[in-house]
């Protein structure tokens, strides 16, 4: 998603997005501050995606990340609507708080470091844990591809699962999302490299 503009909220106050030009091409480099469960995000609003069951038009999004500290942050990246995933800093908090989305994600205060996917339909959700964990401070590929039946999520280009259940298909606009938290007050980190989303016409 190239737009232009995307909203950020810097959750703590010592907590930072900034661009990081030691990667070739630079990152957005995500820092967090000396609170716990601070939460910092972006989200592209002037770049919606529609998603209706009565015109199912698939959807593809890969993104290319790392997190410096793995059991001691969290994060969501994909897809989440205004006014819960876009708006609401409790995406991270707890199971249940993200309406209407779908992406991959860690939750602040999970026990596992397995990565989750997740697809919300209003307030209904469903999570599916993977397999993989994902390794420190190395840089891996999550990707998705909701083709009007059923989600598909792979990593490092390889079939993950796939999930057919509350699949955000009611119509409600979708905007490019990039949530961090960081559970420790440690000055935790996440890089994102791009977050490439592209909807059938």
């Amino acid at each position: 998603v190239n737009q232009g503009v995307w909203t950020t909220v810097v959750g703590g106050a010592s907590d930072e997005i900034t661009l990081d030009n030691s990667f070739t091409a630079g990152a957005v480099h995500f820092k967090g501050g000396t609170d716990d469960d601070d939460v910092t995000f972006m989200n592209a609003l002037n770049a919606g995606f529609a998603y209706d069951a009565s015109s199912p038009r698939k959807i593809w999004c890969e993104t290319r990340m790392k997190l410096g500290d793995i059991d001691a942050s969290g994060f969501f990246i994909g897809l989440a609507s205004d006014g819960s995933g876009a708006a609401d800093a409790t995406v991270l908090s707890a199971a249940g708080a993200l309406a209407d989305g779908i992406g991959w994600q860690i939750l602040d205060g999970q026990a596992a470091v397995t990565l989750a996917s997740i697809t919300a339909k209003g307030d209904a959700e469903t999570v599916v844990q993977s397999s993989t964990s994902i390794v420190e401070a190395t840089w891996i590929n999550l990707a998705f591809y909701l083709d009007g039946t059923r989600a598909n999520f792979y990593i490092n280009g390889v079939l993950s699962h796939s999930s057919v259940l509350t699949l955000p298909d009611d119509g409600s606009i979708l905007f490019p999302s990039i949530y961090f938290a960081q559970k420790t007050g440690n000055a935790d980190t996440m890089d994102v490299d791009y977050l490439r989303i592209v909807q059938e016409r």
